[in-house]
């Protein structure tokens, strides 16, 4: 189920960036004035007030219920489209990494990101050809230090991994954007 909190986080984060007062907002959507307030309560909102919302703020659905973090949906003429994937294609777009495959986002009040063990070589692989890509990055030490490997019990077995602190994984952001261009340039 989706978390009306973080549904409300999201409306006050994207009318902020589109500069919308939250009351401007409802009233264009001809919605209750503490409609966002009763969502960060933990009250649900319905499915064509969502709509209203996020057509008004030039974002995708998905986007404001946590399924993406693209804010806008890019409807691409179909020769573009075959254009990118060909280009994709042509870079080995088999072995494309995605953050969100591997970094596991931090859950409840935890603050830090979280990367298995087993999903370690992709981090890995994210460095090496971003470092290809562009020397001038952090050095490989660095990137590693931003790892801090972590254990612990659950239902008794042994999980183990590595923690990002926000700091880092904003660091890490920036790398994997390298490792993104690689693929285009």
């Amino acid at each position: 189920m989706y978390n009306p909190q973080d549904i409300a986080d999201r409306i006050k984060k994207q009318a902020k960036q589109k500069h919308i007062s939250i009351k401007d907002l409802l009233s264009d959507c001809e919605l209750g004035v503490n409609t966002i307030s009763q969502l960060s309560k933990g009250q649900t909102i319905a499915y064509s007030s969502l709509v209203k919302i996020a057509d008004k703020l030039e974002c995708s659905i998905d986007y404001l219920i946590g399924r993406t973090r693209v804010v806008k949906v890019i409807d691409l003429p179909n020769d573009l489209a075959e254009l990118i994937i060909r280009k994709y294609k042509e870079n080995d777009i088999d072995t494309f990494i995605t953050l969100d495959d591997i970094i596991q986002a931090p859950q409840m009040n935890m603050k830090n990101y979280f990367v298995r063990n087993i999903d370690f070589d992709k981090i890995l692989e994210i460095y090496k050809r971003a470092k290809k890509h562009n020397d001038d990055i952090m050095s490989s030490d660095d990137y590693l230090a931003m790892f801090k490997e972590y254990t612990f019990k659950i239902l008794g077995y042994d999980a183990s991994g590595y923690v990002i602190t926000p700091a880092n994984y904003s660091k890490l952001k920036l790398i994997y954007n390298v490792y993104k261009d690689s693929f285009i340039a």
